[in-house]
């Protein structure tokens, strides 16, 4: 017999699953109602840009090391850890397709 937490536990992990792929239309279409965020086709390529240079910019900075002279223990791990993880899900990406 299972606890009544565990029914719950299962109910919610159901519904936070299912749910939200049957509310989701069909097809990769338009949504049929803009939302209350709906900004347009040009502001909205133009938020896609900008977040885009700005993520790009942020990764770009975080590599950089922390201090000088670069010592290993002032030695900035973020780059190598980035570029294997990089190679690893395009290694996994050219072996899936």
């Amino acid at each position: 017999m299972r606890s009544r937490s565990q029914l719950v536990l299962r109910q919610h992990k159901c519904t936070s699953s299912v749910l939200p792929h049957r509310l989701m239309p069909v097809g990769r279409g338009p949504l049929p109602i803009p939302g209350p965020f709906a900004v347009g086709r040009g502001l909205s390529r133009a938020n896609a840009l900008a977040s885009l240079l700005w993520v790009a910019a942020a990764v770009g900075l975080a590599v950089l090391p922390r201090a000088r002279p670069v010592t290993g223990s002032s030695f900035n791990y973020t780059g190598p850890v980035l570029a294997a993880s990089l190679a690893a899900i395009l290694l996994w990406w050219v072996w899936n397709t």
